[in-house]
């Protein structure tokens, strides 16, 4: 378990196995607050009875934006919140995460740079070692929601052969760009 410094107040806590959250300082308990000050950027280990340790939030008051993965019905599936921009390596390691937490992961998925996604996961030269979650990835139908392939199709032969959601039955009347649709009620 590590903690790092950063300017700021906010933590964020890992508490039973549970997901993360953000405190304030306020909320975290100052036995731990001052037992991560003495260690200064170390691992830092905590009696079995704690289960938790905390990490400084960097840039809290500024992020890049949120990873939203959602089911065509409106319903947010899972979420990540990121700190860099958008990548297809943050997209695909989202995926992977966010697919193994789901009892039961959809055969599609559907991103707004589909085709960058799937040439990135089918690279052999990026990849440092092939997981079975990776496999599993792999072997999902990955297409561009209906906005962004009409804008991709124009210069990317790629996306006009392998990422057409209308090629795909199970997408037909399908709302292929929820997660734009959300995204924009929340943050606008």
């Amino acid at each position: 378990m590590y903690l790092r410094v950063t300017k700021g107040d906010y933590y964020l806590v890992y508490y039973n196995d549970e997901c993360p959250f953000w405190a304030n300082k306020a909320q975290v308990p100052a036995d731990i607050i001052e037992k991560y000050e003495k260690k200064q950027n170390k691992p830092v280990s905590f009696s079995k009875n704690q289960k938790n340790y905390i990490e400084v939030c960097k840039n809290k008051d500024k992020t890049d934006g949120v990873f939203l993965g959602c089911y065509n019905c409106n319903i947010i599936a899972s979420f990540k919140e990121i700190n860099r921009n958008e990548s297809c390596t943050q997209a695909a390691i989202f995926s992977l995460d966010s697919f193994d937490m789901m009892i039961n992961s959809p055969d599609i998925l559907v991103y707004d740079l589909g085709s960058r996604l799937r040439k990135l996961i089918n690279n052999s030269e990026k990849i440092l070692k092939v997981t079975d979650r990776l496999v599993k990835l792999r072997n999902k139908t990955i297409v561009e929601d209906r906005f962004h392939y009409l804008k991709h199709t124009e210069a990317d032969d790629y996306c006009v052969n392998y990422c057409n959601p209308d090629e795909y039955e199970e997408l037909t009347k399908k709302n292929t760009s929820v997660c734009e649709q959300i995204n924009f009620w929340l943050f606008g």
